[in-house]
């Protein structure tokens, strides 16, 4: 997969049916790039129609709608087939493609076309019996954003007092990761919790609308695999409908070429970036050569970069200051970290950017090559800084990092 570009993976698209207690949100897409993902709804009676305006706040200029839709419910007993208008366009009618346990039904429009930025939406659907309100998710590329992945589940479950309600999340790595929450019915209190992989979320803010119906955004710690995403209400009946979950920054992408796009791969070990997992693996007697190769922005070099080498796999993001981005490990201007093994640096200013152990020039250049190999088990990760007028910050760009595993 070219690097940086919009992966969009339309994994399932949900039919209605009678759904039994088990009834639950299942990941309907996932997204991966430069992106992020807002979720903005209102809260109406919507006896007939639900109407309103709705506000977009976060999408920067510039940036694409990759997709968005229009949510609404109501309850069995009126219209199969509620009709919408956004932005001025009439979306026609459409037919639920979920139902919850107590009967409640959801129906979605497609709206991609109509996100244009940050800026007002009004919107109306029906007739309905009772709808507490819209919701409108977008999800946005712009080539300032972090390259992450964002998974989107919908559906319709119900649930309240002792009852816990649960959906998962593949796709997304280990980090801080932030999930918007659409939920209808009584209002959210402060004694409600959301667990992030069996963590209570500290880290939460919601709004009651009117109508009965709740935007909520919490944010807490990811891992690799499943992911998990709990609301324990507190003697309180709810039905949740959406769930978006927006994972943290692919470190080992890093920001190469951002500005201009796509993020580019400068960094290989045996002429490779390591794939999508950012992993080469070496037997102990393989040859080894770590290189560094120019950014587009300066195609014939030189360009001068700070290259680190730290000891087993990465663990963690290390933010950088002044808009530089975001690593996978502490680098000196961070703060550092004790696992740091290796540094070269022609790039300068040593005692922020670290003092090099091992002589270097400017990419493109080979940093490191053993034809014999390291001789021994060994992992350890590589990434950087190199000039780019193209990146986030337009002098500096973080580069993209590599896991080495030797065995």
């Amino acid at each position: 997969m070219p690097n940086g570009a919009i992966r969009l993976a339309l994994l399932v698209i949900l039919g209605v049916a009678a759904h039994d207690a088990s009834a639950s949100l299942r990941t309907s897409r996932l997204f991966a790039g430069s992106i992020d993902a807002e979720l903005a709804a209102i809260g109406t009676t919507g006896i007939p129609n639900s109407f309103g305006t709705i506000i977009v706040r976060t999408m920067p200029p510039g940036a694409v709608t990759l997709f968005a839709a229009l949510y609404a419910t109501d309850f069995i007993g009126t219209s199969e087939s509620p009709g919408a208008t956004f932005d001025g366009r009439v979306l026609g009618t459409t037919t639920a493609f979920d139902v919850d346990p107590n009967g409640h039904l959801v129906y979605r429009w497609i709206v991609t076309p109509l996100v244009t930025g940050s800026r007002n939406y009004d919107a109306i659907a029906g007739p309905f019996f009772a709808c507490p309100g819209l919701a409108l998710v977008v999800v946005f590329t712009h080539p300032s954003l972090p390259n992450r992945t964002v998974v989107y589940n919908e559906g319709a479950t119900s649930f309240g007092g002792a009852r816990v309600a649960e959906t998962t999340f593949d796709g997304v790595g280990p980090g801080f990761g932030e999930a918007w929450i659409y939920l209808t019915g009584t209002d959210w209190s402060l004694s409600d919790d959301v667990r992030m992989n069996g963590d209570i979320v500290s880290d939460l803010a919601f709004s009651n609308l009117r109508g009965e119906s709740t935007v909520a955004w919490a944010a807490g710690r990811t891992r690799s695999g499943t992911n998990s995403l709990e609301i324990l209400p507190y003697q309180t009946s709810k039905e949740w409908y959406l769930a978006v979950l927006i994972g943290p920054p692919e470190c080992a992408a890093g920001n190469v070429n951002a500005r201009a796009g796509p993020v580019f791969d400068v960094l290989t070990v045996n002429e490779s970036p390591g794939g999508p997992s950012r992993t080469v693996e070496l037997g102990p007697r393989d040859p080894i050569a770590v290189s560094v190769a120019a950014p587009p922005s300066l195609p014939q070099g030189p360009a001068p970069f700070a290259l680190y080498a730290w000891s087993g796999p990465p663990d963690g993001i290390g933010d950088l200051p002044n808009g530089i981005g975001s690593a996978c490990m502490r680098m000196p201007l961070a703060g550092g970290d004790p696992r740091l093994r290796a540094i070269w640096n022609n790039l300068g200013r040593p005692s922020l950017l670290g003092f090099a152990t091992f002589p270097s020039s400017p990419a493109p250049s080979l940093v490191f090559t053993d034809p014999n190999g390291l001789g021994r088990p060994a992992t350890f990760f590589v990434q950087g800084l190199i000039a780019d007028p193209e990146s986030p910050s337009r002098r500096v760009a973080v580069t993209n990092g590599v896991t080495v595993v030797v065995r």
